[in-house]
């Protein structure tokens, strides 16, 4: 089986220091993932953040240094997903 994740990044209007990265992730048939780790690791500095998906399958990280990320979907039964270079 395969995980899908999709991504969405708001950003804080009046600073734009930051931003914000929610997203779904989803298996091969489209079905929510609940228990998924997904973790965030800073290109630039190898900071990492790590979040688990509710039971809609949604993640989010908040207040995020702008720069290029790794983004990293794991679940057990599932194979690992990961996006580079995610700005």
């Amino acid at each position: 089986l395969f995980l899908a994740v999709s991504l969405l990044i708001t950003q804080n209007l009046f600073a734009q220091t930051t931003a914000n990265l929610s997203g779904i992730v989803t298996d091969g048939n489209g079905a929510v993932v609940a228990g998924a780790t997904v973790k965030i690791v800073s290109v630039e500095n190898g900071a990492e953040r790590t979040a688990t998906t509710n039971e809609n399958g949604v993640y989010s990280f908040q207040q995020l240094k702008p720069g290029n990320y790794t983004v990293n979907v794991t679940q057990q039964g599932f194979k690992a997903l990961q996006v580079k270079d995610f700005t």
